[in-house]
C-alpha cells in the first residue's frame, strides 16, 4: 500500500513537471518570437535612413506584413 502512494506521489510529480516544461517552451517560443520582431524592426528602420519615398512605402508595407498591421513608423518624408 505505501509502494502506491510513493508511485502516485511520483506520478504527480512528473505531471507537474512536464506542465512546467511545457510553460518554459511557451515562454521560449514567445521570446524567440519577439525577437525575430525587433530583428525585424532594425531591419526595417536601417532601411528607412537610407530609403528614398517609393522605397520607404515599400518597406512600411512589409513591415506591415511582418507585423500583423500591429506597429507604428515615426520618420519624415
Amino acid at each position: 500500500m505505501l509502494d502506491i502512494k510513493k508511485d502516485l506521489a511520483e506520478v504527480k510529480r512528473d505531471i507537474a513537471e512536464v506542465k512546467e516544461q511545457g510553460e518554459m517552451r511557451k515562454i521560449v517560443d514567445k521570446s524567440f518570437l519577439l525577437q525575430s520582431k525587433m530583428l525585424k524592426a532594425v531591419e526595417i528602420f536601417v532601411g528607412l535612413i537610407g530609403a528614398n519615398t517609393t522605397e520607404r512605402l515599400q518597406l512600411l508595407k512589409n513591415a506591415a506584413t511582418a507585423f500583423d498591421g500591429h506597429f507604428r513608423v515615426f520618420f519624415a518624408v
